[in-house]
């Protein structure tokens, strides 16, 4: 009766712990990268309107 309780959670509770544990992680990490795509949007803006200045003033001498 015990190894039978023991056996089961080795095969299978464990392994199903160890995936939820993991695809949390996995969603975690994936809203930090989100975060930091989202912040380097003002930064992605500001190149954008430097480069088109720069154009400009090379393309009026």
């Amino acid at each position: 009766m015990l190894l039978m309780f023991v056996t089961g959670t080795m095969f299978i509770v464990l392994p199903t712990f160890w995936i939820m544990a993991l695809a949390w992680a996995g969603v975690r990490a994936g809203n930090v990268l989100q975060g930091l795509a989202g912040a380097t949007g003002d930064a992605k803006a500001a190149g954008g309107r430097g480069g088109s200045i720069a154009i400009n003033a090379v393309g009026k001498k």
